[in-house]
């Protein structure tokens, strides 16, 4: 549960400050307190098992223009008498700024809104506690959330390669090549359709390092899904299957996220830029329904989206997102090599000078 007495607004501004209209926001505090929960147990302020945190939210006063306008709020939580707080800016609201644009431009009767600016507000909610009053917690026992396992990031870093841009902060994310493999085979497979999965593995803390770290060890193809060419929906059969997958595993594992493919290509067929969203979607994107399943199902700060997009000939892309102060953002990743017990009679990249690294092994093996 979390409290938040307060009742926030947005203010809608064009490009040159012309005021647009307000809309009275209903925000989704979730994200920001398993964020503000993920972080706590990152730093080892609190224990895996905290789940399910009683938590409160204030404003925080944008340090120029005072009360109302906000300037970022702070989430405050509690697990058997340990109180975190965590501090989000006013990114927060932007996600829910686009979609009271996008609300106010077919109010309009025009197709976008020309703005650069939205200012957040907030107002004490009719019928609530006094927001000055310091909210209650309630301690209770709570189930096991994961296990944090074992591990050294310095080894798993050794023996990997950076893919894409590191932000500071993120908690650092492997993928095996074997399993990028597996990913590019099936979406080329799938054609001009969708398709997906889930990514499981471990999240590990380095006792030494102070730092938590996630291992995707494998992926489980989601079988029984409704796919078009721009749609994938999972069905209850699959999440039933991956549980089944993981209990007869028996390593431990947890679902990390999921994965699904866009077939670029196809969708670039016999159309211009001009011609719709799909002509000119870029290799690596989330649309609002991949989102909401993420948001849906895949909640924890921790929570994976890898888009493997089918742009033409050749390795396809991949683009991994997560949640960074509970909104979701691409992010870097690391891909590892493959183990020698995965593959002994690896080729040394000079023997197969003229193929990407991630497919040499594989090559060998067939």
């Amino acid at each position: 549960m979390v409290n938040s007495p307060y009742a926030y607004q947005l203010a809608l501004y064009t490009a040159d400050w012309v005021a647009l209209g307000r809309a009275v926001l209903r925000v989704d505090w979730e994200p920001a307190r398993e964020w503000t929960r993920f972080t706590a147990v990152r730093s080892g302020r609190l224990p895996a098992t905290a789940v399910d945190l009683e938590a409160a939210v204030a404003p925080i006063w944008h340090p120029r223009a005072g009360e109302p306008y906000v300037g970022g709020f702070c989430v405050a939580a509690a697990f058997d008498r340990c109180t975190v707080e965590h501090v989000f800016d006013a990114g927060y609201f932007a996600g829910l700024a686009e979609r009271a644009l996008e609300t106010l431009a077919k109010r309009k009767g025009v197709e976008t809104l020309d703005t650069a600016h939205y200012i957040t507000t907030a107002y004490p909610a009719p019928g609530t506690a006094s927001p000055a009053a310091r909210p209650m917690f309630v301690a209770c026992e709570t189930a096991p959330d994961l296990t944090l396992q074992n591990g050294s990031l310095d080894e798993i870093t050794a023996r990997a390669t950076p893919d894409g841009e590191a932000t500071p902060g993120d908690v650092p994310v492997f993928l095996p090549e074997r399993v990028l493999d597996e990913l590019a085979e099936l979406t080329g497979a799938a054609g001009e359709r969708e398709t997906g999965g889930v990514l499981i593995g471990h999240l590990r803390r380095d006792s030494a390092r102070r730092e938590v770290f996630t291992e995707v060890t494998a992926q489980i193809p989601a079988r029984h899904t409704e796919a078009s060419s721009t749609r994938l929906t999972f069905t209850a059969e699959t999440w039933t299957e991956v549980r089944s997958a993981l209990a007869l595993r028996g390593r431990g594992e947890v679902m990390l996220g999921w994965w699904h493919s866009h077939p670029v290509e196809a969708w670039r067929k016999g159309c211009q830029a001009a011609d719709g969203p799909a002509c000119q979607a870029g290799a690596g994107f989330l649309s609002l329904d991949d989102r909401a399943l993420h948001r849906a199902v895949f909640p924890r700060a921790y929570s994976l989206a890898l888009v493997v997009s089918n742009t033409g000939p050749g390795r396809p892309a991949f683009a991994l997102f997560g949640w960074r102060e509970g909104v979701i953002a691409r992010r870097g990743f690391s891909t590892l090599d493959t183990t020698p017990d995965e593959c002994s009679d690896r080729p040394s990249p000079e023997a197969v000078p003229d193929r990407p690294r991630h497919e040499r092994c594989r090559a060998k093996r067939r």
